[in-house]
C-alpha cells in the first residue's frame, strides 16, 4: 500500500520521514538498511543531515536514485547481476560508433548523414547514445516496437530504428542471459510473484519532480506487497495564471495524479507548517520618486502598528535596492521632527563594493562545498579583517594548521569528517 505526507515545503516533509524512520525501526531487522528514493546526489546528502538533526543519528539508510531502485530490487533476487551492462549509455555509444562507421552508406538512404572526421562521427554516436538512454527510460515500448519490425524504410523513425535493432539484435544474442532495461519490468514481475518475502518491508520515496514510466509500474509493483511512504512538496491548486509557470509545474502535476489512479493508493496525511496558517499580505504601492516611496512605507508601518499593537520595530526589516541612495531617505523621513510622527530606526553601516563582494563569497562557501580553501579566503577579507582584526600571521598560522589536520571541507563534524568545526576542535586542544 501506499501512504502520501504532503506539505508545502520540504523540512515538514524530512521531519516525517526522520519520525517514520523511528517509528518503524522495530517492524524491522536492524541490521537491514533503510531504502530511500530521492531525486539526486544533493537532496541525498540534504535528507541525511536532517534526519541527523530529528534523530540525532542517521545511519543505515541505503539512498536510491529513482532509475536505480527497479536493478536493487532484482539484485535481491540475482545477486551477481553486474554493475555495468551492455546496455549503459557508454557502451551503447561504443557500439554506435562501430555501425556509423561500417553502415555509413545504408544509413545515409534513411535520412542520416554521417561526417567523415572520426572525432565527429564520435560525438555524433555520444548525442545518439543519450537519446537511446533516454529512449530506455522514457519511451521502453517504442523500442519494443522497434525490435519487433524489422523492415524500417518507412517509418519516421528510419535510421534510429535501424541502428536500435542492429544494438539490441547485438546485445541480445553476445549477452542472451544478462538481464536487460527493456525485460527488466518482466523478470521482476515473475521473481516477485514467487517470493515476495526478499523486499524490504518499507520503502520512502522522498519529494521526487518527475519520474519515467518504468519507475511508475515498478512502485505499482511493489507497492502490492509492501508499504511505501511516499514524501511529496504540493502546489497550490488555484489556477496560475502565467503560463511559463503552467509549463514549469506540468510534470509535477502528472506526478500528483499518479495518487489519484494508483489502485493500491489508501492514505494521505497533511502536514500543515506555520506559514499556511498565517496570513501573508503583498501590498504594491507606484510612487514617482524615492522620497514619495519612503514616505507611503512609514504610512504602511505606522499603519501595522495600528492593527498590532503587540509588534514593535524589531519585528521590521526593511530592504532596499540601492542602500546609499535609501538609507539617507529613511533617517530623514522617518526621524522627522515637528508634528509628524518618527519611527526608531537603525540603519547598517554603508555596503560599499568590497562588502557586497563579501556576501557572494558568504553564498559560495555554502554553495559550493564549504571548501577550507574559501573559508580562509573568507576570513582574509576586509570585512571580516575589520571586524575580527584578524593578521596576517595569523591567517597564515591558521592556514598551515589546517593544512597539517588534514582539513579540507564542511562547515560543521556532521557534515564531513574533514571539517573546520573538527579543525577548530583540536586547535582548542591545544595542537
Amino acid at each position: 500500500m501506499i501512504t502520501l505526507f504532503t506539505a508545502k515545503n520540504l523540512p515538514l516533509l524530512a521531519k516525517q520521514l526522520a519520525t517514520n524512520i523511528t517509528s518503524l525501526s522495530k517492524e524491522r531487522d536492524p541490521f537491514s538498511p533503510i531504502w530511500v528514493v530521492a531525486q539526486n546526489q544533493e537532496i541525498q546528502h540534504w535528507i541525511k543531515t536532517q534526519i541527523s538533526y530529528a534523530n540525532r543519528i542517521s545511519a543505515n539508510i541505503k539512498f536510491l536514485y529513482p532509475a536505480e531502485l527497479s536493478w536493487q530490487i532484482l539484485r535481491l533476487y540475482q545477486s551477481d547481476v553486474s554493475a555495468i551492462l551492455p546496455t549503459d549509455r557508454i557502451a551503447i555509444q561504443s557500439k554506435l560508433f562501430d555501425l556509423l562507421v561500417l553502415e555509413k552508406k545504408e544509413l545515409s538512404k534513411l535520412g542520416l548523414l554521417i561526417p567523415d572526421e572520426k572525432t565527429k562521427i564520435l560525438d555524433l554516436a555520444d548525442s545518439i547514445s543519450d537519446v537511446f538512454d533516454l529512449y530506455q527510460m522514457y519511451r521502453p515500448e517504442q523500442l519494443m516496437q522497434w525490435s519487433k519490425r524489422q523492415d524500417v524504410t518507412s517509418d519516421i523513425f528510419g535510421w534510429q530504428s535501424y541502428l536500435w535493432n542492429k544494438i539490441y539484435s547485438s546485445i541480445t544474442t553476445t549477452y542472451p542471459d544478462v538481464p536487460n532495461r527493456l525485460t527488466l519490468f518482466s523478470s521482476v514481475k515473475a521473481l516477485i510473484s514467487k517470493d515476495h518475502k526478499r523486499l524490504p518491508k518499507h520503502i520512502h520515496i522522498f519529494g521526487l519532480s518527475h519520474w519515467s514510466k518504468v519507475f511508475f509500474e515498478f512502485t505499482e509493483l511493489i507497492s502490492d506487497n509492501i508499504e511505501l511512504y511516499w514524501y511529496d512538496q504540493i502546489l497550490d491548486h488555484g489556477e496560475t495564471l502565467d503560463s511559463r509557470l503552467s509549463n514549469w509545474i506540468k510534470p509535477k502535476k502528472e506526478v500528483q495524479n499518479f495518487f489519484q489512479t494508483s489502485k493500491n493508493y489508501v492514505r494521505q496525511r497533511h502536514l500543515q507548517s506555520f506559514d499556511e496558517t498565517t496570513d501573508v499580505k503583498i501590498t504594491i504601492h507606484s510612487c514617482h520618486n524615492a522620497e514619495r516611496e519612503v514616505q507611503v512605507l512609514k504610512n504602511e508601518i505606522l499603519n501595522f502598528f495600528d492593527d498590532n499593537t503587540s509588534t514593535t520595530v524589531n519585528d521590521v526589516l526593511i530592504l532596499v535596492p540601492d542602500f546609499e541612495k535609501y538609507s539617507k531617505i529613511i533617517e530623514i523621513e522617518f526621524n522627522a521632527s515637528g508634528s509628524s510622527i518618527s519611527i526608531p530606526v537603525s540603519i547598517s553601516g554603508n555596503l560599499n563594493s568590497y562588502s557586497s563582494q563579501f556576501i557572494n563569497d558568504v553564498l559560495d562557501f555554502f554553495i559550493y562545498g564549504e571548501k577550507v580553501t574559501h573559508f580562509i579566503e573568507l576570513l582574509n577579507s576586509k570585512v571580516l579583517k575589520q571586524s575580527l582584526q584578524n593578521t596576517d600571521i595569523e591567517i597564515q598560522a591558521l592556514t598551515k594548521s589546517f593544512s597539517e589536520l588534514n582539513i579540507h571541507h564542511g562547515l560543521n563534524v556532521s557534515d564531513s569528517n574533514f571539517s573546520i568545526e573538527k579543525g577548530v576542535d583540536q586547535l582548542m586542544l591545544s595542537y
